[in-house]
């Protein structure tokens, strides 16, 4: 027999959307002015926390892609000053003889 795994199956019990999760559902959306609408066609609109729930881990994946930015970008300027510091090195020592 086939079973469809679960996409709890899939996702870690410490990973972010865990708590994303359990953050949205515990507030009121309709207190913040989120309303379910259908749509002109017929069919049901998405539902709001899943809406907000995407919005959120976008933003937190941008605010960490930014931040391993900054590191990747630290990282290259002190391989340059360490690759620069060994060629004058190099120079220094190859001048002396």
């Amino acid at each position: 027999m086939f079973l469809l795994a679960s996409l709890d199956d899939y996702i870690s019990t410490d990973n972010e959307t865990r708590s994303i999760d359990l953050f949205v559902n515990s507030l009121n959306l309709e207190e913040f002015g989120f309303k379910m609408k259908k749509g002109d066609d017929g069919r049901p609109a998405y539902h709001p926390s899943v809406l907000l729930k995407l919005f959120i881990c976008r933003i937190l994946n941008i605010m960490a892609w930014e931040e391993f930015g900054k590191y990747m970008k630290a990282l290259a300027r002190d391989l340059k000053r360490a690759v620069l510091s060994m060629i004058h090195a190099f120079e220094i020592i190859t001048s002396v003889s």
